[in-house]
């Protein structure tokens, strides 16, 4: 199976979609697409694909919990980021 179709194709798009409500606060859709992505692309030569968007998961959580949030506005009306918000 390749990463990116079928059922693995398909859980990464819900951890992007989990990840993303989790963390609207701080990042935008974009950037967690981007985060999970990357990630993903390091598994793209691992042959036994199973758990592959558990680790994009766990690794993507982890990194986002810990970067520097970006200056893309989070989705939604009137959200700001946390940078915006100090500038403030």
């Amino acid at each position: 199976m390749s990463a990116g179709s079928g059922l693995e194709g398909q859980a990464i798009r819900q951890v992007i979609n989990r990840l993303t409500a989790d963390f609207a606060a701080t990042y935008g859709s974009g950037t967690v697409a981007e985060v999970v992505h990357r990630i993903e692309h390091g598994f793209a030569d691992s042959t036994v694909r199973d758990f592959v968007p558990v680790l994009v998961e766990r690794l993507a959580r982890a990194e986002l919990r810990t970067q520097e949030p970006s200056t893309e506005a989070p989705p939604g009306p009137g959200l700001t980021t946390v940078r915006e918000s100090a500038r403030s």
